[in-house]
C-alpha cells in the first residue's frame, strides 16, 4: 500500500545492503554545514544557504540546470 507521507529511512537500506554485500561504503568527513529541507517551511532557508554558497565560489551558479 502507497503511503506517501510515509518517511524514507536512508540507514536502514544502507544497512541491509551493507550486509548482503550489495555495496560497500565509504564515509568522507567534511566541516561543511549540512542542510536539510523536511518540511516545506525548510524549503527559503536552505535556498538562501545555498545561494550563499554559489555566491562564495564554493558551487558554479546554475548547477542544477
Amino acid at each position: 500500500k502507497e503511503k506517501p507521507k510515509a518517511e524514507f529511512y536512508i540507514p536502514s537500506v544502507v544497512d541491509e545492503l551493507l550486509k548482503s554485500g550489495k555495496i560497500d561504503l565509504r564515509v568522507l568527513r567534511s566541516d561543511s554545514q549540512w542542510h536539510g529541507v523536511t518540511y516545506p517551511e525548510d524549503k527559503d532557508r536552505v535556498q538562501a544557504a545555498v545561494a550563499k554558497i554559489v555566491e562564495q565560489g564554493f558551487y558554479r551558479k546554475g548547477l542544477w540546470g
